[in-house]
């Protein structure tokens, strides 16, 4: 059941057995940034009782409660899992979290969908899922001079839409950021032998003096060029991910079919 909110509307609400919605679930397409998904779960839960949300994007998911804190109102992750990253079982036994019977027992999805969120995986290694179609990994680029990206895809399974070249340098760079990845000296230069910082600490200017116009701030305190062709992306981008411990070979560029 889609259920509005003023001028907001969740994709879907879960009803309890009186018909009123016991969560609200906002889905986004397959591999997206749940980030925006979750702020909008916030917005509708600000201006209702129903005490979850749920998020997710196909790939992830994501179980939240409702509490207030004095004057305040906060969302508190319960559960979070990826059907991508763990054996089929063991997130099946995890999503049970979203059974109807558990999320109108409060009570019960309260104290068991934290315990299921520290359940862990065995040793055994997981079998690499299949490459999506028409992409290449990054360990082996061909020639893509004519061809425009639409994704990019990641060792942990997360995917990136994009639109031109540069993002793949971009996205890759907060790829590592954001898991703490990002090992490499600053300023890190692309080539020995070039006289730019790709990634530096602030601005980057020309000999000039003049700040280049094409680049992307990635943080507060951190600057990367872009200004370079399809495939010199496509090798610093792998350069960079060789520099920092990660496999080129598991991360794919998704092309746009011929025509698109």
């Amino acid at each position: 059941m889609r259920q509005r909110n003023r001028n907001t509307r969740a994709d879907y609400a879960l009803l309890a057995s009186n018909q009123k919605p016991i969560a609200f679930v906002e889905a986004k397409s397959y591999g997206t940034d749940l980030g925006l998904a979750q702020d909008q779960l916030f917005e509708y839960g600000t201006g209702e009782s129903v005490p979850y949300a749920i998020a997710t994007n196909g790939a992830n998911w994501a179980v939240y409660k409702r509490e207030r804190q004095g004057a305040d109102l906060l969302f508190k992750q319960l559960l979070a899992v990826s059907i991508i990253n763990q054996r089929p079982t063991l997130a099946a036994i995890k999503l049970l979290s979203l059974w109807k019977g558990l999320l109108t027992s409060q009570t019960s999805i309260d104290q068991i969908a934290p315990a299921l969120s520290k359940l862990i995986d065995d040793d055994r290694p997981l079998p690499p899922p299949p490459p999506p179609p028409n992409s290449f990994k990054l360990s082996n680029p061909p020639d893509v001079s004519h061809r425009k990206p639409t994704g990019l895809l990641f060792p942990d399974g997360t995917q990136k839409q994009i639109s031109k070249w540069n993002s793949v340098l971009e996205e890759t760079t907060k790829w590592l950021l954001v898991n703490k990845r990002l090992t490499v000296d600053m300023p890190w230069k692309a080539t020995p032998k070039s006289n730019r910082n790709t990634l530096q600490q602030s601005e980057i200017y020309n000999k000039h003096g003049t700040k280049i116009k094409a680049q992307i701030r990635i943080s507060a305190k951190l600057f990367l060029l872009t200004n370079y062709d399809a495939q010199s992306i496509c090798s610093i981008t792998a350069k960079l991910l060789d520099d920092c411990g990660v496999q080129t070979s598991k991360v794919s560029v998704i092309l746009a079919q011929h025509g698109e």
